[in-house]
């Protein structure tokens, strides 16, 4: 039986099927996706985004819950007495997918709500970023609040608090420690409804390491890389074992961060912070060296003093044993003198810390 020809549906050619296909995929409801299901897509907060935020940050102050920044700043000097406590660390290592989203959680900004001294409107902008070592505190650089702003400098008016990964906003009460030589800074939150990191000092050059960043503004940033050493600052000074002489401990990673990156917390292999971001240097062949705290001019590095193209940009980071005293220090409230900082835990012959010789991290 001879099959009919149909009238209605001819044969088409390859440019026909090409048009056809590009309709369906184009008018499809469903898009193929370009991540992994639940992975965040980093973006610029927009400006409704702002918008909420600065709605929120000022019912916080109409209700009291934003501490003046000039009370702050005086706080920076004479710190109000307070205790905290911190939790032990963890000691599953994590798939680095799982720390990238840890690192992302565990994130926090200090934000400055201000009077914008040319248009006499209310402003939001970060300030620095931070990490939280117990639920009503977070730790942040001190080199962040600019202590050496005359006053005719500062806002009209300010207010600085905490804004979390989930945009909720936190009144800093008040600075609990402030330590300008070792770039840190323990800040008192309000509500205490933080999830802590737990600090790790005994990690070792060659230890993994994780940072998760906004470096020259690079939104979520993750990058990894070892522990490279840990060394003391060259004016370093005070008893051994005391808060002054740990406060000029420093450590070198090998993780990537520029100016936009200060205060962002070091993750080691289990999610534990091993430090914090501080400071950059561009090193040549010359003796010229130029450091920055990555909140400065950006761009500046490799620029000005340094005769030779630099050959390496270090990474200095302010190391967990610094800050875990910083944190003993106030708890004890015995002064920085008579603070004293564990000694280096016994390795076995895997270079691994014994369990046996682990203190308690808590102070």
């Amino acid at each position: 039986m001879a099959l009919r020809k149909n009238r209605f549906y001819p044969p088409l050619d390859p440019l026909g099927w090409f048009w056809i296909v590009v309709f369906l995929v184009t008018a499809s409801p469903t898009k193929v996706p370009a991540q992994a299901p639940g992975v965040v897509i980093e973006d610029c907060l927009s400006e409704k985004d702002l918008s909420a935020l600065l709605e929120k940050a000022l019912d916080l102050k109409k209700t009291g819950n934003l501490t003046p920044g000039n009370r702050l700043k005086e706080q920076l000097v004479n710190p109000v007495p307070g205790s905290i406590q911190t939790p032990s660390p963890y000691s599953t290592p994590l798939d680095p997918v799982l720390l990238a989203k840890r690192a992302r959680e565990i994130r926090l900004w200090i934000m400055v709500l201000y009077i914008c001294p040319k248009c006499s409107k209310w402003h939001l902008r970060d300030l620095v970023s931070a990490y939280p070592v117990a639920p009503n505190a977070v730790v942040t650089c001190d080199h962040a609040f600019n202590r050496n702003l005359k006053p005719e400098e500062m806002p009209k008016e300010s207010y600085v608090f905490v804004r979390d990964a989930q945009k909720r906003l936190l009144g800093i009460s008040s600075v609990l420690a402030a330590n300008q030589v070792m770039d840190a800074v323990l800040l008192r939150v309000d509500p205490p409804n933080l999830i802590p990191v737990p600090l790790n000092d005994q990690l070792a050059p060659g230890d993994r390491v994780f940072c998760y960043s906004d470096p020259l503004g690079q939104l979520g940033y993750f990058s990894d890389g070892i522990l490279n050493r840990f060394y003391w600052r060259p004016e370093r000074k005070g008893e051994p074992g005391s808060l002054e002489e740990v406060s000029y401990l420093r450590v070198n990673f090998g993780t990537d961060w520029a100016p936009g990156s200060s205060g962002a917390p070091i993750l080691d292999q289990c999610g534990n912070v091993a430090g914090h971001v501080s400071r950059i240097s561009a090193l040549a062949n010359s003796e010229a060296k130029q450091s920055i705290t990555t909140e400065e001019e950006k761009g500046s590095v490799g620029r000005s003093s340094i005769s030779d193209p630099p050959l390496i940009t270090v990474h200095e980071g302010i190391p967990a044993r610094g800050v875990m005293a910083l944190i003993r220090g106030v708890n004890e409230q015995a002064g920085a003198t008579s603070i004293k900082v564990p000694p280096v835990i016994p390795r076995g012959p895997d270079l691994r810390p014994r369990a046996e010789d682990s203190p308690s991290s808590k102070p």
